[in-house]
């Protein structure tokens, strides 16, 4: 009897101690994740304040495109693990559209996330990777019967140009087309055709400042 005392005392102690080291290993996964979490998104140049200048082709929601305007702020939050947007527009007939993103990162498929709402009551999930310095992103909760693709060419630190095509039965059109630069750079015609003074590319070699 002392001995099937002594092994059921010596299985709980077992048990005691597989329960205490599961916090740490549970510890070491999470630290692990968020560390990847931050890499990725440190690699998007976006955080920071933005203006943009759009041309829009014709489609449903500008009939007739034309040129339009608007500002964007990109901020590094909850301890780097999402960049959290606001996105102001102006549409080139006047009307005002207003959007709040997130950024983030999903270990589990090794893509970007970006999470995205709307004054036009939007509210979709965006997928997608980076490639060198293009980030390409697709809706996967398309709720208006296309799919909107989104891309990202990141020139340098202060530059990069964006670009949303629709695909609805197979068939891809292209919807609008943005240049966007920094604020701050002095006002003129840059290469990229912006208004910030820019005159020349830099390679980006480090994410821009948040």
């Amino acid at each position: 009897m002392r001995y099937v005392f002594t092994g059921i005392i010596a299985l709980v102690a077992l048990g005691l101690v597989c329960q205490a080291d599961e916090p740490k290993d549970l510890q070491a996964e999470m630290a692990k994740a968020i560390a990847a979490c931050k890499e990725a998104l440190a690699k998007l140049p976006v955080c920071g304040e933005w203006t943009e200048t759009t041309k829009y082709h014709p489609t449903d929601f500008v009939p007739k495109g034309g040129t339009g305007t608007a500002t964007t702020t990109g901020t590094s939050v909850c301890d780097g693990t999402w960049i959290a947007s606001t996105h102001d527009t102006v549409f080139p007939n006047g009307q005002k559209y207003v959007a709040r993103g997130m950024f983030g990162w999903n270990a589990k498929k090794s893509c970007y996330t970006l999470h995205w709402f709307s004054s036009m009551g939007e509210v979709e999930l965006y997928e997608g990777k980076l490639d060198g310095k293009v980030l390409t992103m697709s809706s996967t909760t398309p709720d208006m019967g296309f799919t909107m693709n989104l891309k990202w060419t990141f020139h340098d630190a202060d530059h990069h140009a964006f670009s949303i095509t629709m695909t609805a039965g197979g068939e891809t059109k292209p919807f609008l087309d943005s240049e966007v630069c920094r604020k701050g750079a002095a006002p003129a015609t840059c290469v990229y055709g912006c208004s910030c003074g820019k005159e020349k590319t830099v390679a980006i070699d480090a994410p821009a400042p948040s």
